[in-house]
């Protein structure tokens, strides 16, 4: 009956570890809750445990989802490594997950594991670790900054963006940890750097993409715009992108490259309804439309002032 109870207390100990790690655990935590060797090598032997990382178990045989991938990598990789890259960006929320799992250990350390893909840093400081949904990770900051070692140009922007209009960081904040982590510019802080160094000073702007677009408004004919302008329809606020108040025409910005759905769509679909019943015209442009389409998106916004009343007057 004792040795029961003891059993029972060790698999209830166990349980509350693993919840707190995606339900995996280490054969260290299960000896330290209270399990025997012997107990785990009979669990693994009949199937009641598998073992999808080496020291890393889990309770029955179910394939492993994304998180745990990524939280049996860092448990198995050791207290030093920390989920890095694009899989941090993924653990952020802010891109999808990549087949492999991404993992930076100190300088020096490394091991083999399958799926994991290996990057060993001399500058991996603690402002530059977290917890991030239970798991081990490079903070936002230091995640974009090595992921612009994987992103083309585009997508680094995009994930730029995603984070600033989550608030997750700010342009600041990245430029800051750039010179901190890369003072020399080398790899991801050059590239980061680039993508920062072409965002126009917004204060007030919610994205990056509002920023770029900015400067694509600041020029004769378009210029004459607010920013943030409040509109009331029928008791309800909305804040426009940018209005072009006496043609009446908003101007938006969709930058969720990997965040719309269909709640966030129907949102929009009823807020553009609303401001079109009030007598607006609304343009909605995305990443591509302001970047490698910037001459078309400029045109159809000027041809939008033209058939609302005019481009506003220069100077």
């Amino acid at each position: 009956m004792v040795a029961s109870t003891r059993i029972a207390t060790a698999h209830h100990r166990l349980a509350e570890r693993a919840r707190r790690q995606h339900s995996l655990f280490t054969r260290a935590q299960a000896v330290t809750c209270g399990i025997s060797p012997r107990s785990i090598s009979r669990y693994l032997a009949t199937g009641q445990w598998c073992e999808p990382f080496p020291g890393v178990l889990v309770a029955g045989t179910h394939t492993l989802d994304d998180l745990q991938r990524a939280c049996g990598a860092v448990l198995a990789a050791g207290p030093d490594a920390a989920l890095s890259h694009m899989s941090a960006v993924a653990l952020h929320g802010l891109a999808p997950w990549p087949m492999h799992v991404d993992l930076t250990v100190p300088h020096g350390t490394f091991r083999r594991l399958d799926g994991v893909r290996w990057h060993q840093s001399r500058v991996l400081y603690g402002d530059d670790l977290a917890s991030v949904r239970g798991i081990r990770a490079t903070t936002i900051e230091r995640s974009l900054l090595d992921a612009a070692t994987q992103a083309d140009h585009d997508l680094l922007t995009q994930l730029v963006d995603e984070a600033v209009r989550l608030k997750m960081t700010s342009v600041g904040h990245l430029a800051a940890r750039a010179v901190v982590v890369r003072p020399d510019g080398r790899f991801g802080g050059y590239r980061l750097r680039r993508v920062l160094e072409a965002v126009p000073p917004l204060q007030d702007a919610d994205s990056v993409l509002e920023m770029v677009m900015a400067r694509l408004l600041d020029q004769p004919g378009l210029d004459d715009y607010r920013h943030h302008h409040l509109v009331d329809v029928g008791g309800v606020t909305y804040e426009l992108d940018f209005a072009y108040v006496a043609e009446r025409l908003d101007v938006e910005c969709d930058g969720a490259a990997f965040h719309d759905g269909p709640s966030r769509q129907l949102r929009d679909a009823e807020r553009d309804s609303d401001l079109v019943r009030a007598g607006w015209t609304v343009l909605r442009f995305r990443w591509n439309d302001v970047t490698t389409r910037a001459a078309a998106t400029r045109r159809a916004i000027l041809a939008a002032l033209d058939r609302t009343g005019g481009p506003p007057d220069v100077g």
